[in-house]
């Protein structure tokens, strides 16, 4: 079983904060050592059970670089309900098998935009 967490983007200083979700009046907190920090709900991703090559942990919303030099955003797919990898620049998916593949983290969507084009 994995462990379930999220991160997100704290509202009053753009830090990352990791730790459980509370969803309350249409706001987002991430709870961490039971208190409760205010995120940016856009920015809110859940772990996905996996660490990179160095032991990073993966989010959704994280870009990695695989063996291959293919860059992928990982992001949850509602159809395959499952964490994919979206290679960066084309349309292939390839399911978060990275017990499979090396990648490791080099950024998320919200930091680094510019590593996926943005």
């Amino acid at each position: 079983m994995r462990e379930i967490k999220f991160r997100g983007k704290q509202l009053d200083n753009g830090e990352w904060v990791h730790g459980d979700i509370w969803q309350h009046n249409g706001k987002v907190d991430i709870v961490y050592k039971s208190e409760g920090y205010p995120v940016d709900p856009e920015t809110v991703g859940q772990y996905t059970g996996k660490n990179d090559v160095e032991g990073n942990e993966l989010y959704d919303g994280d870009i990695t670089i695989d063996e291959f030099g293919r860059k992928s955003l990982i992001y949850w797919d509602d159809k395959l309900a499952r964490f994919v990898f979206q290679e960066h620049k084309k349309k292939t998916k390839y399911y978060l098998a990275i017990e499979h593949l090396k990648v490791m983290k080099i950024g998320n969507r919200w930091d680094n935009p510019e590593l996926l084009g943005g």
